[in-house]
This record gives C-alpha cells, sequence and structure tokens, in this order.
C-alpha cells in the first residue's frame, strides 16, 4: 500500500512541476499573479528540483557546463560590441541558452534508470499548455493568439510510450494531444504530432516480430480512422463556437493542400529563398537576436535564421551535419543493437531539424530551452543510454 502511494506521489509530483513551470501557465503565474516585469520559472524550479533529483540520480558535467558558459559568453560579447539589441533583450535571449546547456550538462553520457519522469514532466506540461489556451480563448473569442507552449514536451509524450512499448498511456496521450492542436491555434504542431507519431510507429514496427507489426499497423489505421470520423465533429464544433480558430486550423489547412498558400505559409517560403540568397550576408558570428525580434515572427517562424546569425553559416552547418551524423549512428544502434533510447533520439532529433524551418520557441524560451538541452545531451551522449 505504501509503494503505491510513493507511486501516485511520484507521478502526481512530476505532473505538478510541468503544469506549473514548464508550460505557459508559469508566464501566467509570474507575471500576471506575482508581478514580475518577465517570467521566472527559476523562482519555482530551483527548490524542486533540489527535492526531486533524486528520482533520476543526475551529476553535472562541470567540464562540459564550463566550455558552455565560455562559448555562450563568447556569443555575448559579439552581441555587445555590435550594439544592435538593446542590452536587457540580449541577455534574455542568452539566459534561454544558458538553461538549455545547463540541462545538457545534467543529462550528458548520464545514465538513468528510465524515463518515466521525463514522461510525466512532459504531459504535466501539455496540460498547463491546455489550460492557458482554453483560458485565453474563453476571454478572447474574436482575436484569437496562439499561445506558445512546449513543444519539446508534445515531442516526448508521443515517442516514448510508442518507443517504450508503454501500450497502456497511448489512448489517454492522444485524447491530450488531440485537445492541445484543437485548442492552442496552432498548425505546426499538428505537423510536428503527425511526424513525431509516424516516425515512432514505423521504428517501432521495423523491430517487432510479425504478430506485433499487424498490431501496430491495425492500431494506426484505427487511430487515423477515428480522426477521419471525428473531423466532421470537430469542425462543426469550431465553426460553432470558435470562428478563429476553424479559420486558423481548418481553413488555412485547406488552403495549403489546394496549392494556395496562407500569408504565414508563404512568408516561411519567403523566408527560405531569402536565406538561400543571402546566405553570404552570415559567414561570421554576430551573437545573439532579441525577444523583440522574436515577437516580429522573422526568427519564430524561420528559426535558421537566428542560428545562422548567431553562429556564423559554416559553424552552423557543421553542427547541422554533426547533429545529421549522431542520428545516424542511433539509427543504426537502434536497428541492430536495440538500444530503444537510440530511437528515441532518430525520432527527437528528426523533429528538431523540421523545428528548424517552421518553429523557433524551442531555442527560446526559459520553460522550453531545458527540454531541448536534454534532447541535444542525448543524442551527443556515446554511452549510458537505456537499452
Amino acid at each position: 500500500m505504501l509503494l503505491v502511494k510513493e507511486k501516485i506521489t511520484y507521478k502526481l509530483g512530476w505532473l505538478a512541476i510541468g503544469t506549473v513551470i514548464f508550460s505557459p501557465l508559469i508566464v501566467n503565474i509570474t507575471m500576471q499573479i506575482l508581478g514580475f516585469p518577465f517570467m521566472v520559472p527559476e523562482l519555482f524550479f530551483i527548490p524542486l528540483f533540489l527535492i526531486y533529483k533524486k528520482d533520476i540520480q543526475i551529476k553535472i558535467n562541470y567540464s562540459c557546463l564550463f566550455i558552455a558558459i565560455i562559448c555562450l559568453l563568447l556569443l555575448l560579447s559579439i552581441s555587445l560590441l555590435k550594439n544592435k539589441f538593446a542590452i536587457g533583450a540580449i541577455v534574455s535571449t542568452f539566459r534561454g541558452y544558458l538553461y538549455m546547456f545547463i540541462a545538457f550538462s545534467f543529462f550528458y553520457n548520464q545514465k538513468l534508470r528510465s524515463l518515466d519522469w521525463l514522461f510525466y514532466l512532459s504531459i504535466g506540461s501539455l496540460l498547463g499548455w491546455i489550460m492557458v489556451s482554453i483560458h485565453v480563448i474563453s476571454n478572447s473569442l474574436i482575436d484569437i493568439k496562439a499561445v506558445t507552449g512546449n513543444i519539446t514536451a508534445l515531442i516526448f509524450v508521443i515517442s516514448i510510450p510508442v518507443i517504450l512499448r508503454k501500450d497502456k498511456y497511448l489512448i489517454p496521450v492522444i485524447i491530450i494531444c488531440t485537445i492541445l492542436l484543437i485548442f492552442s491555434g496552432m498548425r505546426r504542431l499538428i505537423v510536428v504530432a503527425i511526424v513525431t507519431f509516424g516516425l515512432s510507429l514505423l521504428l517501432t514496427i521495423l523491430k517487432q516480430k510479425i504478430k506485433n507489426k499487424i498490431k501496430y499497423i491495425l492500431f494506426t489505421i484505427a487511430v487515423v480512422a477515428g480522426y477521419l470520423f471525428l473531423y466532421p465533429t470537430i469542425e462543426t464544433m469550431l465553426v460553432n463556437n470558435s470562428p478563429e480558430l476553424y479559420r486558423r486550423l481548418i481553413l488555412k489547412s485547406e488552403l495549403l493542400l489546394n496549392n494556395n498558400a496562407s500569408e504565414s505559409d508563404q512568408f516561411r517560403h519567403n523566408m527560405l529563398v531569402d536565406f538561400t540568397k543571402n546566405i553570404g550576408n552570415d559567414i561570421f558570428p554576430k551573437g545573439y537576436v532579441t525577444k523583440r525580434s522574436l515577437d516580429n515572427d522573422i526568427y519564430i517562424d524561420f528559426p535558421i535564421y537566428e542560428l545562422s546569425y548567431m553562429l556564423g553559416v559554416f559553424i552552423f552547418i557543421i553542427l547541422v551535419l554533426l547533429l545529421i551524423f549522431r542520428l545516424g549512428v542511433h539509427l543504426r544502434q537502434f536497428l541492430l543493437l536495440g538500444v530503444r533510447e537510440s530511437g528515441l533520439c532518430v525520432i527527437w532529433g528528426s523533429v528538431i531539424i523540421l523545428l528548424l524551418f517552421i518553429e523557433g520557441t524551442f531555442l527560446n524560451y526559459p520553460f522550453v530551452t531545458p527540454f531541448t538541452g536534454y534532447v541535444l545531451a542525448r543524442i551527443f551522449s556515446s554511452k549510458n543510454l537505456i537499452a
């Protein structure tokens, strides 16, 4: 009985941390309720981390952290010398990357007993995102602004139960993700969810025996059929209750499928063309961009711009090629050696590459970047992966 209570407390604890700290809810709590001028997830994270870190038994890699801080400070110095953006805005961006590499230093080559904590933490993050999205919709039915959340948590929630064969979580995960995809009003989340789910099922099917292959194929067909069956109901609900969400999710998607790109889709296309034409302008590192420029969607919708500006094109391309090489290593380890976490790394890394073209929040916001740091740490880890 005591063991059951401990397991429930464990799950609820990580769910609560994800909901309060690693979701947009932290913005409402620290800025609107507590009155801070900016979000302060550290206010809650540091004491809770000291309590819960024993559950995952990790130690910081000081060598990694030292190298990362030197590189980040060097980029900060370049930003200040260029004097293109306000100092406060630059430091704010620096802060997001700092948290990313602190997380990297904690999880690089670390031996983890399981990923249960990460799964519940991510579920909590999505629940907090849903809460804020519903709150925004209920208070503004006409001009609804999309709520930015922890997109990396969405990747974790979908991939972990599929690759690690936690089948009992699949239906709850599908329900939670469907609610998020509807109320967030962000089409790129649908793309990320489909790609993550598709890659997870593909890798799982490749490793299974014939009987299990058939089971997962039938499950996939059932999921697709379920969405097709519910689509008219969802469409009617959006038309009647939130025309703005209907425009964002349904109309824009239909336009794209009919080769009539919406303004935002055309914007991304133009950014890609502009990037290739002006690639020579960012040969050398120029330091950080700012949150203010992020609000203009230049770097949010096409984060390749941010990274090539910040690091320089050559360094950026080298790092992307290194990432792709590591994904190849992980794919081999998963298919030939059965290392399950390597399968997860293939999925996570592939989606990160996709996000470089469509969504940049995983690089910037303090409640998201630690998750990105975790992804990069496990991808570049050469030992202690969960088999």
